[in-house]
């Protein structure tokens, strides 16, 4: 699969070659031959099919001996396919010429040749499998193996195949989002090149370290828009001053390859840090009255000067896709686009002569030289030109062409989705829902592939996936809307394939926010068809307004009802934080919660009162800024929901086991930090007194159990526990933050780092690590995670994917978690209540139902019954 590849292309609007052997090594071996010279005359003007026609020629000429003269020709035929993205035949001669290399004892060139194979692909989007093939298994090992590139490079001495070899692995752990080691990496790159004073490796390391100082700068900057939907300003704050730190050191990487670039009068170089230094020139320009100090703004005359070097170029992949990404900048700057602005929006709607002159240029050259995935982008992209100027005829013209052309499914889904937008705009309703059906087809099939890519591609997800999702459920609940009672069969199936719409992206957001780690297992038989006592609320937000839909228990089938709120988005999303705000205000004595959660529970309760009369438990799928509030908190007037009806959320119920907690056998291992906590100079915890009572309750009412405290709480023992204990139920008592992105997620182990001691973290996907490898076996899957301390708090819907997805990643099939920072003592005492309910045979959802109402019993009035208090803890998943 090739995803990471064209997303980084083209969704981040960013390019990056292969510079480091491309440029140099090619013309350190010796040409040998007359054919060789035609051939390299013909790629060095550009005509890769010429060349390569020539030397596979040449190669029929040499009865195919491994001689030195047909290695020579094979290196140069990998580099011309590479030239015109055919990577596989890259692959293909790159592999004949190590063998021959090995074959002859030159382990120099083993090792140059195989970091051209790693890079290769790095380009198919197999950037785990280009690290192993440049160092090893990292996971493994600290150094790399005396096999990869690196290890030989570093035993021959060869420091310009080192420094080739560095800057292929910072590149591809770029890709993987493991940035630390990226920076570490394509640093060391760049001071082994400035040792050899090699200014084409400086340019390639500097232009390296620039596109991954820009994917940090974009990533706070999305980080900080996640953050504004809390309403978290300081955080917004933050990161936003962090992405400008981040911009600076791009820009002045970028300029640093531009310099050594002019130095050697490379063009390629010259055009890819120019094009690289548009959007951060851009941004810093908008934003120079920042804390930041901003150096340089975007001078006027820089399209002017790729325009013109971009002409010096021959006709090549590079080429090809440096005019998409030159039309797209000038698209985005000319039109003064802001931060967030998704690069799948109308900039204009008027087409501009230049923009489509240099995307039809492109076409042109990709049509010359046989590329049909660059073909496919062009075609695309000059469709969505005239489907913003709303010349559809033109437009779907394109975008149908885009898609047969279209190599891969990577990008055949992008032109499937604009087909389904230019159709709708024609309100021709039906072909646009067989578009965006295709279009959602086709990323079932590559969405593990997005799950894998680094973390800035899978932060792009609002722009493209999430957008085909929403618009495809749309056009079904507008359907849906349309039809009367009179229809009912029709208005069940449109209900229920909006519904499986809404699971498809309730799947494909896990995925994204859990990252590689992901790996979901669905379940054949819904939970809705063995529970017949609960109803389950399904929720979306669109522009115009919110659909609940209810989906009840019938003898042998669900039937579904559906409610439309008519507001405003943004009012929706208002309405749902300043009511998460008042929760949190532990303090209020004026209950202003109340006018709020009436609001909601008429959005949800109210038009379903005499449906929901024979029910006990009330399941949410919610959607977006939804899922950040507790529904048990609801009121209508006289009393919350939590006192009529058990209560439960669960991603998808496609992800929930149908299975019953087993609460004659409960085996409990727990682990909890009481000690004040950091994790580095700025991050500081206070201690969780109330801890050491929450565990010792615990003890009581679950006898069968293992406890284990502070610097006992470390991943080892975590590991070891699991395995030899078995339990059915993990309790961890400690700080926990769920984070923008499963990477950000984590909790904060007693073990202490011994350079620094600062707290250990566990990240989430840590956590899935441990638990998964303890499984195996005949080894019991986990019922129940309980996360418990004062820091797990979310707000918005990115982070709110967290407490669903530690779950999921945990192999558990609930978690109980707090939605934000709660009183420990009010913790400890709200599930020391809980665990005993479960072990008097209640369901998960019972328990957690008996426990809330047992404390507003007891606390009627006063501040304890502030649902500030009871209602964050939520459960998550099965509800058995």
């Amino acid at each position: 699969m090739k995803i990471n590849r064209f997303y980084y292309f083209i969704f981040t609007v960013s390019l990056i070659f292969c510079l480091w052997f491309n440029n140099t090594l090619i013309a350190a071996t010796p040409v040998s031959a007359n054919f060789v010279k035609q051939g390299i005359e013909l790629y060095n003007a550009g005509d890769f099919p010429g060349a390569i026609n020539v030397w596979l020629k040449s190669i029929s000429t040499e009865d195919d001996r491994k001689t030195e003269s047909e290695i020579e020709i094979r290196q140069y035929l990998a580099r011309a396919y590479q030239q015109i993205g055919q990577i596989d035949k890259t692959i293909n001669y790159l592999n004949q010429v190590i063998e021959y290399f090995r074959a002859t004892n030159n382990q120099q060139q083993v090792g140059r040749m195989l970091t051209e194979v790693a890079q290769a692909y790095s380009d198919l989007g197999q950037h785990q499998r280009a690290i192993n093939i440049l160092c090893g298994d990292l996971q493994q090992q600290q150094v790399c193996s005396q096999n990869s590139a690196l290890g030989i490079a570093r035993v021959q001495n060869d420091s310009l195949g080192e420094a080739a070899a560095n800057g292929s692995l910072g590149n591809a752990l770029y890709f993987l989002g493991e940035y630390e080691k990226a920076i570490q990496v394509l640093g060391a790159s760049y001071k082994k090149a400035a040792a050899q004073n090699n200014s084409n490796y400086l340019m390639a390391a500097a232009n390296n370290l620039g596109n991954l100082y820009t994917s940090l700068a974009q990533r706070n900057y999305r980080y900080a828009n996640f953050a504004s939907q809390a309403d978290d300003n300081q955080a917004v704050a933050k990161f936003i001053q962090q992405a400008r730190v981040y911009e600076n050191n791009a820009i002045n990487y970028f300029e640093n390859s531009l310099k050594f670039a002019r130095l050697q009068n490379n063009v390629s170089g010259e055009v890819s840090a120019l094009l690289n230094l548009v959007l951060p020139y851009h941004r810093s320009q908008k934003q120079n009255n920042s804390g930041v100090k901003q150096t340089k703004n975007l001078n006027p005359q820089i399209f002017k000067q790729i325009e013109t070097n971009i002409e010096k170029l021959p006709a090549s992949r590079q080429k090809a896709f440096s005019l998409i990404k030159l039309a797209r900048l000038m698209q985005q700057v000319n039109n003064d686009a802001d931060i967030y602005t998704s690069g799948y929006q109308c900039f204009q709607s008027e087409i501009s002569p230049k923009i489509f002159n240099t995307l039809n240029q492109s076409l042109t050259i990709a049509k010359n030289i046989g590329d049909k995935q660059t073909q496919s982008f062009a075609l695309g992209w000059l469709g969505q030109v005239y489907e913003c100027s709303q010349n559809y005829p033109t437009a779907l013209e394109l975008t149908n062409q885009a898609q047969m052309t279209a190599a891969t499914k990577e990008s055949r889904y992008l032109w499937e989705w604009q087909a389904g937008r230019i159709y709708q705009a024609q309100n021709k309703e039906s072909q646009a829902i067989k578009a965006y059906e295709s279009s959602a087809s086709t990323l079932t099939d590559i969405e593990k592939d997005i799950a894998i890519a680094n973390r800035d591609v899978r932060l792009d997800f609002q722009d493209s996936v999430e957008k085909i999702y929403r618009q495809l459920a749309q056009l079904r609940i507008n359907k849906a809307r349309q039809l009367s009672d009179g229809n009912p069969l029709e208005l069940q199936q449109n209900l229920n394939s909006a519904l499986k719409t809404l699971d498809e992206l309730r799947i494909a957001e896990l995925r994204n926010y859990l990252g590689s780690d992901c790996d979901l297992e669905l379940i054949d038989k819904p939970i809705s068809e063995v529970d017949k006592n609960t109803a389950v609320f399904r929720s979306i937000i669109l522009k115009d307004g919110i659909a609940i839909i209810l989906m009840l228990p019938q003898a042998d089938s669900i039937k579904f009802k559906m409610h439309w709120v008519a507001i405003p988005e943004k009012d929706a999303v208002e309405t749902v934080n300043e009511f998460r705000r008042s929760l949190e205000k532990l303090s209020d004595r004026s209950n202003s919660y109340r006018e709020k959660s009436r609001k909601i529970y008429n959005w949800f309760i109210t038009p379903f009162a005499k449906d929901l009369e024979q029910i006990k438990t009330l399941v949410f799928v919610q959607d977006g800024i939804l899922w950040t509030i507790p529904m048990g908190s609801l009121y209508d007037g006289n009393q919350f929901l939590v006192e009529k009806y058990a209560i439960a959320s669960t991603p998808s119920l496609s992800l929930t086991s149908p299975q019953p907690l087993d609460t004659q056998g409960l085996k409990l291992l727990a682990f909890g930090l009481t000690d004040a906590s950091a994790i580095d100079k700025n991050t500081f915890y206070p201690p969780l007194g109330a801890v050491k009572a929450e565990m010792q309750g615990i003890n009581k009412v679950i006898p069968n159990n293992k406890i284990l405290l502070n610097k006992n709480f470390t991943s080892e023992q975590l590991k070891q526990k699991l395995r030899d204990y078995q339990p059915n139920l993990l309790h961890l008592a400690t700080h926990a933050r769920f984070g923008y992105d499963s990477q950000q997620t984590f909790l904060i182990a007693g073990e202490q780092k011994p350079t620094n001691n600062y707290n250990k973290t566990i990240t989430l996907g840590n956590l899935y690590k441990i638990i998964r490898n303890t499984q195996s076996g005949d080894h019991q899957a986990l019922e129940l995670l309980t996360l418990t301390g004062c820091q797990t708090a979310v707000g918005s819907q990115r982070d709110a994917l967290g407490i669903a997805g530690v779950s999921l990643q945990a192999g558990a099939k609930s978690a109980v978690a707090s939605l934000w920072n709660i009183d420990d003592e009010a913790t400890a005492k709200l599930i020391v209540q809980f665990y005993d309910n479960l072990r008097q045979g209640m369901s998960k959802a019972e328990a957690l139902q008996a426990t809330q109402r047992a404390w507003l019993a007891e606390n009627p009035k006063g501040r304890y019954s502030h649902p500030g208090y009871w209602a964050p803890f939520v459960l998550v998943g099965n509800w058995l």
